[in-house]
């Protein structure tokens, strides 16, 4: 509906701002109406314009006539001093000083019915004449047929409520100018749809407000449900035009469905992409969720209970599972000789500086370890020596025993494993685990001070 009145409008605004152009280039003396040259120059070439206009008249006040016909590109003279539809037009722009748009009149020498618009020119406050602007009927119809909608059967252009705008397959019986019968009524077309617009029983549409610059209403002809959709044009003509369109029932509907299966179509692609999107983020959100947690038992010091994280198809996920089980993988043999109370407190206080301490040292060797070694797996030394430290860590444990430093080195070579240890027992927790130990220890004065101090970290 906007398209076409975008389209009505631009058709008749061009015609109207020519003509008060035209009008104020005489008023200025620039176009000089009693000199025949000057006048019709300027007339043809206010032709310019608009392709749609078909002339351009100045009409003089004692009845002298200048046309400018497109066509032909000429100008004609014409003297109308007996036709009286020239001599009321010419009236009734000397007692008006702004331009209007007139009736429809019918032109025999442009052979149809057209649309004027008259822009009296008055100087020193003496009428001089009129200049008038001429579009066809039929340019009219096209410009409302021009884009809109995909067929052009049901457009209409109504003159008042009860005349077609149209030309087509009417005749006007006149060969002088005239406002009568210059456009069908309603009842004269062939179309029964459109001649029924008012007389056949309506029910208006109740969704459509009035804001939305348009009305509507449905209506059975033959049988057939109709919807017609119309919205006035005032300002062009002394009668209002009414611009519209009507298509059946069942068309519009159509439409209408085919928008909703669209809109279900889009609920519905909407919907499984939300799926997918949901199942890819859980997909991708497991391996994430799995480092998070075994990273809070990293923070706990429970490396025996953490497990390796999978493969993931993700390369970047991919990329941290396998540094996350690289770090674990060093961290659990880190934890075999180094505590996790002194890791904790390391952890808690920040600080990791080296200072210097009195310290009680403690040797300790294994009886007969070398020959039991021989005889034995490297694996199976290294289970031995574990569980021997970690015995050995308990019972300093229980008897709040400051654990400094341990460190113990297992090497093979030349068929020997030996074993070299720096480690802090009390001799009590040894005996009670029955150890074979052989303690060395070096006191002075009763007390515990060794002879040596050692930095620890």
């Amino acid at each position: 509906m906007d398209i076409v009145r975008n389209n009505l409008t631009g058709l008749f605004d061009p015609a109207e701002d020519q003509v008060r152009y035209i009008a104020d280039l005489i008023y200025n003396g620039i176009i000089d109406i009693n000199d025949d040259k000057s006048l019709n120059e300027g007339l043809l070439a206010g032709l310019a314009a608009s392709q749609r206009i078909t002339g351009l008249v100045f009409t003089f006040p004692d009845y002298r006539v200048k046309v400018a016909d497109r066509r032909t590109r000429e100008v004609y003279d014409f003297v109308n001093t007996d036709d009286p539809i020239t001599a009321h037009s010419i009236e009734e722009m000397k007692s008006s000083r702004v331009g209007s748009w007139s009736r429809l009149l019918y032109a025999p020498d442009a052979g149809e019915t057209v649309m004027s618009f008259r822009q009296p020119v008055s100087k020193d406050n003496v009428y001089i004449g009129s200049v008038i602007a001429a579009i066809p009927i039929s340019a009219v119809n096209k410009a409302a047929k021009k884009d809109g909608l995909q067929t052009d059967e049901g457009r209409f252009i109504l003159y008042g409520k009860d005349h077609v705008l149209t030309q087509q397959g009417f005749q006007v019986d006149s060969t002088s100018l005239t406002y009568e019968g210059v456009v069908p009524k309603l009842s004269e077309i062939d179309d029964p749809v459109l001649a029924s617009i008012w007389t056949a029983p309506r029910t208006p549409f109740r969704i459509i407000k009035s804001n939305l610059g348009f009305e509507g209403h449905f209506t059975i002809v033959n049988g057939e449900r109709y919807q017609f959709f119309y919205s006035n044009l005032e300002g062009y003509t002394d009668q209002p035009l009414i611009i519209g369109y009507h298509l059946k029932y069942d068309e519009a509907t159509k439409e209408i469905r085919r928008l909703g299966y669209a809109a279900m179509t889009g609920i519905i692609i909407l919907g499984i992409s939300i799926l997918i999107a949901f199942f890819i983020g859980r997909k991708i959100s497991r391996p994430i969720v799995a480092l998070s947690k075994a990273s809070q038992k990293i923070s706990s010091l429970e490396f025996d209970k953490v497990d390796p994280l999978p493969p993931s198809r993700l390369k970047e996920l991919n990329e941290a599972s396998d540094g996350y089980n690289t770090m674990l993988r060093g961290l659990s043999w880190f934890e075999n000789y180094v505590p996790k109370s002194l890791v904790r407190k390391l952890m808690e206080s920040g600080d990791a500086h080296s200072e210097t301490r009195d310290v009680t040292v403690m040797f300790t060797d294994i009886v007969a370890f070398t020959p039991m070694a021989e005889n034995m797996a490297s694996e199976e030394v290294a289970d031995l020596l574990n569980t021997i430290l970690n015995w050995s860590q308990v019972a300093l444990k229980q008897r709040a025993a400051p654990l400094i430093n341990l460190l113990a080195m297992l090497l093979w070579l030349s068929g020997v494993l030996r074993t070299i240890k720096r480690i802090m027992r009390t001799g009590l927790a040894a005996r009670q685990k029955q150890l074979p130990v052989q303690s060395l220890t070096t006191t002075r004065n009763g007390n515990s001070r060794t002879r040596n101090q050692s930095k620890c970290a």
